[in-house]
């Protein structure tokens, strides 16, 4: 069980760096109740955990997961 955790724990701050959050700390406490069902797939990521991380970028007052802006 220890382990699954952290297995969750690195899939987070890994999608949730490819998503470019600036502060990763804010946005994990909002993944809570969709983490708590989570399931991990056999590549290590979460399913469904990029479409819960583009809700949330998108919702109206969530401002905690602004995207870096990329360079041309």
């Amino acid at each position: 069980a220890e382990i699954k955790k952290i297995k969750i724990e690195n899939a987070v701050e890994k999608a949730l760096t490819d998503a470019k959050a600036i502060n990763p700390a804010t946005v994990k406490p909002l993944l809570a109740a969709f983490l708590e069902k989570a399931d991990l797939d056999d590549d290590g990521t979460i399913r469904g955990l990029a479409d819960e991380i583009g809700k949330l970028a998108k919702a109206e007052g969530t401002r905690n997961l602004r995207l870096r802006r990329q360079r041309a």
